[in-house]
């Protein structure tokens, strides 16, 4: 898959979402239905053709006690997981920046080296363990910042610059258009939208040097 099919794929998922999943012509949607899981699917089959071999969890709950951790995508090779993906809409930091920088960075060094049980919720096989590696960094993807102020992207930048020890942070597409932008069509956003190429190429880059030093030795 390519980044053009990615996000050509998220501006359908937003047209789709503004229509009722029913056929009944009596129903009309106030607002658009949530996308987040099958955004986070399309990312797995992305990420699934970038790294072979490599078993992809989406939202799987790893479990320590009572000690859960949820990412959206956790990359995993022989019970290693080497990297953990986050995919955002939009950034819900702002309000109270100092503890949102402070949480995120915790949640990164609470699973660096830790050994968590991966529960097997859909058969009867077993549990199985799987280990974190020590220098797990957080890979945060944002579908867009075409929706943010300057003041606003000026403020995230901070917050990104202040997490570079456990995370790293990229904009799929930028500026404008939004891929759900109304004013637009959908062949007109797929046309005109700014795709980071480069950007996602560097961040499936450095995944895969995560990857290959988790087995290095």
């Amino acid at each position: 898959m390519t980044e053009e099919q990615l996000v050509h794929r998220i501006i359908d998922l937003y047209e789709e979402a503004r229509s009722p999943h029913y056929a009944s012509k009596r129903i009309v949607r106030g607002t658009s239905s949530c996308i987040s899981s099958a955004t986070e699917d399309l990312f797995a089959d992305y990420f699934a053709d970038k790294f072979k071999d490599v078993e992809i969890y989406v939202n799987q709950c790893f479990t320590q006690g009572r000690k859960r951790g949820q990412p959206d995508i956790a990359l995993v090779k022989d019970d290693v997981v080497f990297s953990i993906i986050e995919i955002k809409q939009d950034i819900g930091w702002n309000r109270n920046q100092d503890e949102g920088v402070a949480k995120n960075r915790d949640l990164v060094l609470g699973l660096r080296g830790q050994q968590r049980n991966l529960p097997n919720k859909y058969s009867k096989e077993e549990n199985k363990k799987v280990t974190f590696v020590d220098d797990l960094m957080r890979n945060v993807i944002l579908v867009s910042d075409g929706n943010m102020s300057a003041n606003r992207l000026q403020q995230n930048q901070r917050v990104f610059k202040s997490l570079r020890d456990t995370h790293r942070f990229l904009f799929l597409t930028t500026g404008k258009p939004h891929p759900n932008a109304y004013e637009m069509s959908c062949d007109e956003r797929k046309s005109a939208i700014t795709i980071n190429h480069a950007g996602m190429e560097s961040i499936v880059e450095a995944i895969r040097k995560d990857m290959v030093q988790a087995f290095a030795g």
